[in-house]
């Protein structure tokens, strides 16, 4: 049997990063190829220049697929907070017309079915669709009904929607490059598994990404997405700012920001500290302190920001786990301004052990703080894409024309009719 391959593409406004994942025929992954390219032609998780976009994308499924040595057809990718829009849509099926019977997994994939029909758009696609509870008979909330006897169910079902014409845009390049789209999700709920891990407690978890210029949100209650949100700023703030103030060129304002800016207590740098900026043919000194004044002033803002955002998504209730994400984190001090301003522990975002990955892979990922953060997006969506085909090739109900099959449609008809 061949092994299987998932190649996914992280679309961001300052880089494309792509993957290649090999499983083998147990869903372990046992190699990985990855490259990563500045991006261009998209800005806020908008595209703005079709073709800029469509010549970087090429170059990099093309490096992807000299360096598999896989003639890859097709590749899962990402869709920006700024791009999707959630809502609830409820449906209620009676399952007896005189007294009650067994609920089966029919019955939940049809109520499910229904719900997700009444909360379509024509103008929006729907990307995720995640079940918030099920309602016994108007009164007993439970996430898993099945097998439960009952006249009345009712579901609340949570959708993530994607506008209709970002997903043909997208479909269009990749099909004029000649790949197909094989699936668009959300990175926020696709990273879910390998930051936070298995583990479902009781707990309120946010997962933040803060890119070059969009800081999506995304709110886990009891491992349930609950909540998305965008917000416009990143990075870049911090090196326009510098860039604008000190006269320079953006790209030489981004090697400065990266080598020299310290964000916090600027006015303890010593004062003597400095840096020579070229400005047209001459160079001028700038002290260190100047940069870093600047820096701090910018991811204050941006700091306030995310505080301001975490306050609505969490409706008051204790914060268990924040996990940042995003290159600009790695800033020095950047970390401890979040911390301060918003008076919550904040964790680096880390790809946890996962089983199906030996740790030879692991460590291929992990080898740097940079690299994992690089890369983190464009392995979630593989290992998001990976789980959803097994579940898609997997059915609940076995087929029937095996016996167990045939045995488990005749337990479902008779607990649906006696």
């Amino acid at each position: 049997m061949k092994n299987n391959y998932i190649c996914s593409v992280d679309l961001g406004s300052s880089k494309l990063a792509g993957m290649v994942c090999i499983f083998n025929k147990t869903g372990q992954i046992i190699d990985i190829v990855m490259d990563v390219l500045p991006s261009k032609g998209i800005r806020n998780g908008k595209i703005f220049d079709f073709q800029e976009l469509s010549l970087v994308l090429e170059d990099l499924l093309k490096k992807l697929q000299k360096s598999s040595g896989l003639k890859i057809k097709g590749f899962f990718t990402n869709i920006s907070a700024n791009e999707v829009r959630t809502g609830h849509s409820r449906a209620i099926m009676p399952l007896a017309e005189r007294g009650s019977r067994v609920i089966t997994d029919t019955d939940l994939r049809r109520i499910n079915e229904q719900a997700k029909i009444l909360g379509t758009s024509l103008e929006e696609e729907i990307i995720h669709q995640i079940s918030h509870g099920y309602i016994v008979d108007g009164q007993n909330y439970c996430l898993n009904p099945s097998q439960l006897y009952a006249h009345r169910l009712e579901v609340d079902l949570y959708l993530v929607y994607a506008r209709l014409s970002y997903i043909q845009n997208i479909s269009r390049l990749a099909s004029q490059l000649g790949f197909s789209i094989k699936g668009i999700y959300y990175c926020g709920l696709a990273n879910q598994q390998i930051i936070f891990g298995n583990d479902k407690r009781h707990t309120l978890d946010i997962f933040c990404d803060i890119g070059a210029d969009t800081v999506e949100l995304t709110v886990f209650k009891d491992g349930i997405l609950q909540g998305i949100a965008a917000l416009v700023g990143g990075g870049d703030n911090i090196t326009e700012a510098i860039s604008k103030e000190l006269n320079i060129p953006l790209s030489l304002a981004q090697e400065i920001k990266q080598s020299w800016a310290v964000i916090g207590n600027y006015q303890d740098l010593p004062e003597e500290k400095e840096v020579m900026v070229k400005r047209a043919n001459t160079y001028v000194a700038v002290k260190q302190r100047e940069i870093s004044r600047i820096a701090t002033e910018q991811a204050s803002r941006l700091c306030q920001a995310i505080k301001e955002a975490l306050d609505k998504l969490s409706l008051n209730s204790a914060i268990d786990n924040l996990v940042i994400a995003g290159r600009t984190v790695l800033q020095e001090g950047f970390l401890e301004k979040l911390e301060e301003l918003t008076g919550i522990t904040v964790k680096l975002a880390r790809i946890s052990e996962l089983p199906f990955m030996n740790k030879e892979i692991g460590n291929q990922l992990t080898s740097s703080s940079s690299k994992a953060l690089t890369y983190l997006n464009a392995l979630g969506l593989s290992i998001y894409a990976w789980e959803v085909m097994q579940r898609e090739a997997f059915k609940i109900i076995p087929p029937l024309k095996s016996l167990a099959g045939v045995i488990h449609k005749v337990k479902e008809i008779y607990q649906q009719y006696f």
